[in-house]
C-alpha cells in the first residue's frame, strides 16, 4: 500500500466515526416557518416571533405573547445529470423554538423580548460528505439541510414602531490529531476531535411606518465551519513515518444583506417582498485538501479538489396573504433565486441552477378563553415547488475520461411540505 492509498483509507475511517458531532446553518437553501415558508420567504418585514430570527430579528420582538413553536417539513429531489438521477437524499427537518419577554425592570418588560430556535435534521445532527476532484456535486442544495442549526436573538423596541434585534448562530470549527503506529506490537495508536465553536452575528431593523406599511433590512456575517485533521503513520523502523494533513471548509455562509418591505391595504389582506444580496463570492464549498510531509516537514504531495469561483446574487422574494373567516389564511408566494456557480468548463463539477419556486399554504386560529390554559393554537400547513432551469456545461479544456467531459447537463425539481403548531400563552 502507497503513501498516498493509505492516508486516503485513513481520511476515509477518521471521517467514518466522527461524522455527526458537528453543526452548521441549513437554512440558506430552504425557507424556514410555515407562514413564511408559503410566501415565498418574503419575511424581512413581514415576519414576526420566532421564524423572524432567520429572516429580520428585529421582528422577533413584534409577538407580545410566550410562544413555542413546533414544526416538520420535508423536501425531496427529481433532478437529472446527463440524464441519470442525481440521487440527492430527501431532507425532513423538525423544528422547535420559544419567543418571550424578558421583564428585566419596569417600563422596558414588554420592549426586550428574546428568541430561540431549534432545527433538527431527521435521524442525525449531522452529515459531512466531501465529495473528490471531479465528481458532479450540489453544494448549495446538497450538503447544507443535513446538519442541526441553533439560534438565539434578542429583540428592543426602540419606541414605538421601531424595532432593532442581533441574533447569533454556533459554527463550530473541528481540530483533531490522529496517531497511528502499525509497527509497535502494543498499539500505541491514539487519535483526538476537538469542536471549537464560533459565534456568528446577524443584525436587523424593521420600522412600522404606518399601521399598514413595514420596512426591515438585516444582515447576516460570513460565517465557515472548518476541518483540521493531521495525521502521523509509523509503519516499520524500515520505512519513514508518514506525515499528512487534512483540511476542508464543511459548510461556508456568504455576507447576505436582505432589504424587505410589507403593506397591508386591507386588514385582511397583505402583501410582502424582499430582495437579498449574496456575497458567494467567498464562498468556500467542501472541497477537501490532503498534504503528505516528510520528516523535515516539507511538503512532497499535495492532493486539491477542484473548485471554482462563485458569484454574488440578487433574489427576489414575493408573497401574500389574505385572512378570510376570522381565524383562517391562505397564502402564496414566489422566489427567484439566481445560480452562483459559473460555467464549470476545467475539472470542476459544482452544479447548481437558476431557481423558480412557487408556494402555497393555509393557516388556522384557535382562540381559547380558558383561563390558566393556552390562548391560542396557530396550525399552519405548506409546501412548495423549487424548479430548476436546464443548464449545459461545456468543458473548454481537453479531460479525456474525467468526470463531466465532454459535456454536462442538469435538470429537475424540488418539492416539499411542512406543518407546523404555535402555542401561545
Amino acid at each position: 500500500m502507497d503513501q498516498r492509498t493509505l492516508v486516503g483509507v485513513l481520511v476515509v475511517l477518521m471521517f467514518g466515526g466522527f461524522s455527526s458531532v458537528v453543526a452548521a446553518n441549513p437554512l440558506d437553501a430552504f425557507e424556514v416557518g410555515a407562514r413564511e415558508s408559503a410566501m415565498g420567504g418574503a419575511g424581512t418585514a413581514s415576519s414576526d416571533g420566532i421564524a423572524a430570527m432567520y429572516y429580520n430579528p428585529a421582528a422577533a420582538g413584534i409577538e407580545r405573547d410566550f410562544v413555542l413553536l413546533f414544526g416538520v417539513s420535508a423536501n425531496e429531489d427529481s433532478i437529472e445529470v446527463n440524464g441519470t438521477d442525481a440521487e440527492i437524499d430527501a431532507h425532513v427537518r423538525y423544528t422547535a423554538g420559544l419567543s418571550s419577554a424578558l421583564p428585566l425592570w419596569d417600563g422596558l418588560g414588554e420592549r426586550l423580548r428574546f428568541g430561540l430556535l431549534l432545527s433538527i435534521p431527521h435521524g442525525h445532527f449531522y452529515d459531512l460528505q466531501l465529495p473528490d476532484e471531479q465528481s458532479p456535486h450540489f453544494p448549495l442544495l446538497d450538503q447544507g439541510p443535513r446538519r442541526l442549526l441553533a439560534s438565539a436573538a434578542l429583540a428592543f423596541e426602540l419606541f414605538e414602531g421601531l424595532h432593532l434585534g442581533v441574533g447569533a448562530s454556533v459554527m463550530p470549527h473541528v481540530r483533531g490529531d490522529v496517531h497511528i503506529d502499525i509497527a509497535d506490537e502494543q498499539g500505541d495508536n491514539n487519535a483526538s476531535v476537538l469542536a471549537e465553536y464560533d459565534v456568528g452575528a446577524e443584525f436587523g431593523i424593521r420600522y412600522d411606518v404606518l399601521s399598514w406599511f413595514s420596512l426591515g433590512i438585516a444582515y447576516r456575517m460570513a460565517k465557515e465551519s472548518e476541518i483540521d485533521i493531521p495525521v502521523d503513520v509509523r509503519i516499520s523502523d524500515a520505512i519513514p513515518p508518514v506525515y499528512a494533513r487534512l483540511s476542508s471548509v464543511a459548510y461556508s455562509m456568504p455576507h447576505t444583506l436582505r432589504i424587505g418591505a410589507a403593506v397591508s391595504p386591507l386588514e385582511e389582506l397583505g402583501f410582502s417582498a424582499d430582495v437579498v444580496w449574496s456575497k458567494y463570492s467567498d464562498f468556500h464549498g467542501p472541497n477537501p485538501v490532503v498534504w503528505v510531509y516528510d520528516a523535515s516537514g516539507r511538503v512532497v504531495q499535495e492532493s486539491r479538489a477542484a473548485s471554482s469561483p462563485l458569484s454574488d446574487t440578487l433574489a427576489i422574494h414575493l408573497g401574500g396573504e389574505w385572512r378570510f373567516l376570522e381565524d383562517w389564511a391562505l397564502r402564496a408566494g414566489y422566489a427567484y433565486v439566481p445560480s452562483p456557480v459559473p460555467a464549470q468548463e476545467g475539472a470542476a463539477n459544482q452544479l447548481d441552477a437558476d431557481r423558480h419556486c412557487v408556494s402555497a399554504g393555509l393557516g388556522f386560529e384557535l382562540q381559547l378563553d380558558t383561563e390558566r390554559s393556552t390562548q391560542a393554537i396557530e396550525l399552519g400547513l405548506h409546501g412548495s415547488l423549487m424548479l430548476l432551469d436546464e443548464r449545459s456545461f461545456e468543458k473548454t479544456e481537453f479531460l479525456p475520461g474525467a468526470a463531466g467531459f465532454p459535456s454536462l447537463s442538469m435538470s429537475g425539481l424540488y418539492y416539499g411540505a411542512g406543518a407546523e403548531m404555535k402555542l401561545r400563552f
